[in-house]
């Protein structure tokens, strides 16, 4: 099951599994515009998709299909997440989002997620994500950070994400003697 580390909406939103924001799954008002989410759900293990999924953000729901994809079209907003029986939460923002979930941890330790501008909701490629390790976000604002399988680590862990245009970030993520699991991780951030 996704891992619950406490977290909550800041200036630069930080959503992790099992965090609770309220968002909307609403109807939404007439002329708001929609997102587009296209996803997958993988076996972290195997990398594979996980054909015949049950997903559901907010009131919306799919399943997967043979390849483990989905797509759902959803008003904007911040979504509790069950993908596989596994929780999760979401920022859906944008006109498309990129809405992958990692599942089936076995023992292992990531993060992933989407790094958004908070004005307009645009992916930031290229940013610097750092949890364990640094990745650079994909032009979808995409990241990945396999950390490793067992123990994350000793002592205070930190999630920090800088890139030139944007204020640097950073984020309290507690004992790494406690994190153990996969996070899916959505940023806001602020244009410098």
């Amino acid at each position: 099951m996704g891992s619950r580390i406490p977290a909550c909406c800041s200036a630069a939103a930080l959503l992790l599994a099992g965090a609770s924001c309220s968002g909307s799954s609403t109807a939404p008002s007439p002329g708001t515009p929609l997102v587009v989410v296209k996803g997958q759900v993988i076996d972290y293990l195997s990398n594979a998709g996980v054909p015949a999924a049950n997903v559901r953000l907010g009131d919306y729901r799919a399943v997967t299909d043979q390849a483990g994809g989905f797509i759902l079209t959803i008003p904007p907003g911040g979504y509790p997440v069950t993908a596989d029986g596994e929780i999760f939460n979401a920022l859906v923002y944008g006109v498309s989002y990129r809405g992958d979930f990692l599942v089936h941890a076995g023992g292992c330790n990531a993060f992933s997620g989407v790094v958004m501008d908070a004005r307009t909701y645009r992916p930031v490629p290229n940013a610097a994500v750092h949890a364990g390790k640094t990745k650079l976000t994909e032009a979808d604002g995409w990241y990945r950070i396999d950390v490793n399988c067992g123990k994350f680590g000793i002592g205070t862990t930190f999630m920090t994400v800088s890139h030139p245009a944007y204020q640097d970030y950073s984020r309290l993520l507690g004992r790494a003697e406690a994190i153990a699991g996969l996070y899916r991780v959505d940023l806001l951030l602020e244009p410098r």
